[in-house]
């Protein structure tokens, strides 16, 4: 039986795919995933959709993701004075997919900032507990000699981390693995590696940001060849809607 021959990737997935290997950010041993997104029939059925967001908006979503980094507010702060620079003829539809595809190697070839339960920031909380008691033992040893200012600069330590924990415990944005909650994502339990929940919600935010939808299909998709794990819309549906849980 003769074997279907695969199109060649839409312009757009060709161009990005150059781009990106140029780049002073690339590392070698990430070529196998690039390979593999730039081989990916989904470019084809996500190419034909159209974005939801003006041109300058697009160009400066494709800004935030050609940094090499996962954008946090920072960065999409330097993208807008440093935005990339797009030819007229490329069309709207072709800076969307740009974007996709550069955001979905990006989150794979970062191994992008994984995904917490409740019992690994307890670890966490429990840490700083203990840190809390050592010194508050280390301020008593102090005051029995006198030294009371010292005692009392550890005990405002002490109450610092045990204010931390509680904190942590009630609100979990307030435990310092959290840079912003969309980074470090808090999910019910670990139902895959930890990378591939992050991925996935990460990769619908980009979708969200240039299409107006998560597209959950075509994120398990893209998912499911740069992660080589079988992704289900229905996993990336549960993931996005529980990542705060």
């Amino acid at each position: 039986m003769k074997q279907r021959e695969l199109r060649p990737p839409p312009a757009a997935i060709i161009v990005g795919t150059k781009w990106l290997a140029n780049q002073s950010y690339f590392e070698p041993q990430c070529q196998s995933i690039l390979d593999k997104l730039h081989r990916a029939e989904v470019w084809h059925q996500l190419g034909k959709r159209r974005p939801t967001v003006p041109r300058a908006r697009l160009i400066e979503e494709l800004s935030k993701w050609s940094r090499g980094q996962v954008p946090d507010s920072v960065i999409e702060e330097v993208a807008k004075s440093f935005l990339v620079i797009v030819p007229d003829e490329v069309s709207d539809k072709d800076i969307a997919l740009l974007t996709v595809f550069v955001a979905s190697f990006t989150l794979a070839a970062l191994d992008v900032r994984r995904a917490y339960t409740r019992a690994d920031l307890a670890e966490f909380e429990d840490l700083w507990r203990e840190e809390a008691s050592s010194l508050r033992e280390e301020a008593a040893v102090l005051k029995k000699h006198g030294h009371e200012a010292q005692a009392e600069e550890l005990e405002l330590q002490a109450s610092e981390f045990e204010g931390d924990a509680e904190a942590s415990e009630f609100e979990p944005e307030f435990n310092p693995i959290f840079e912003e909650l969309d980074d470090r994502l808090l999910v019910e339990r670990h139902q895959a590696p930890p990378h591939v929940p992050a991925y996935c919600v990460l990769l619908a935010k980009a979708m969200r940001a240039v299409y107006g939808r998560d597209l959950r299909g075509t994120v398990a998709a893209i998912a499911t060849t740069a992660l080589d794990r079988q992704v289900s819309p229905h996993d990336v549906r549960y993931w996005c809607a529980n990542k705060r849980a």
